[in-house]
């Protein structure tokens, strides 16, 4: 009967300490591996760990967010050097086109889209011959420009805004409709393509464009050309 007793008693304390005895692959009978025996779900173990892992993927992630925007940034820098107008922009343009610009906000635009201007005076002043000024202009004369340039793939130089000194007319400068720019082979070769027209009282002879976006005269004068945008 005494060796009943001690035979049971030492199975009894063996059993557990069996199954608290790692495998060869370090893991327990339960399946847990040691290290992780004690991060259980809620404790602050298992809290530091998942701290852990959250700052494992931002890190991961972050140079690919930089790539990006730095791709967006060139793309836009490229685009604006181009003459290239978003897709926004060019909405803004199609239902504001009668929308006034001060000299500033145009002169941005301009520049913007890798257009120059020049002016004899070297100054801005609407009131004075000798400036070049686009206070006043309508939004959809400046795109016409702006568009003129994207679709020529010419540089183009303005001389001519909205300044006192122009012919007037209800589509005139100073109402804001016309811009002249410089003469260059590429401009010249590029407005020739257009259809031809009539010459005008003053001898410049013109060439016309009709687009969906809106009706082009191009008068040929001799030191520019005086571009209407409808």
């Amino acid at each position: 009967m005494l060796a009943v007793q001690i035979t049971v008693t030492a199975l009894g304390s063996a059993g557990p300490a069996s199954a608290a005895t790692p495998n060869r692959l370090g893991a327990t009978a339960h399946g847990a591996m040691p290290h992780e025996a004690h991060r259980r779900p809620g404790s602050p173990a298992e809290a530091r760990a998942q701290r852990l892992r959250a700052v494992s993927v931002t890190m991961a992630a972050r140079p690919r967010t930089v790539d990006a925007r730095r791709l967006r940034q060139a793309t836009a820098q490229q685009a604006r050097a181009a003459g290239m107008v978003s897709a926004v922009l060019w909405k803004q343009h199609r239902l504001y086109r009668a929308v006034r610009l001060q000299h500033p906000q145009a002169a941005r635009r301009l520049h913007h889209a890798g257009l120059r201007w020049r002016s004899s005076g070297h100054c801005a002043n609407r009131h004075r011959h000798s400036c070049t000024s686009l206070s006043a202009v309508r939004l959809g004369t400046l795109w016409g420009l702006v568009n003129l340039k994207r679709r020529s793939g010419c540089p183009v130089v303005m001389t001519g805004g909205t300044e006192v000194g122009h012919a007037r007319g209800a589509h005139s400068h100073g109402q804001g409709y016309k811009i002249d720019i410089e003469h260059n082979k590429c401009v010249d070769r590029f407005i020739r393509n257009r259809r031809m027209g009539r010459v005008r009282g003053d001898g410049a002879r013109l060439f016309y464009e009709r687009r969906p976006q809106g009706y082009t005269v191009y008068a040929n004068e001799p030191s520019h050309w005086d571009i209407m945008f409808l």
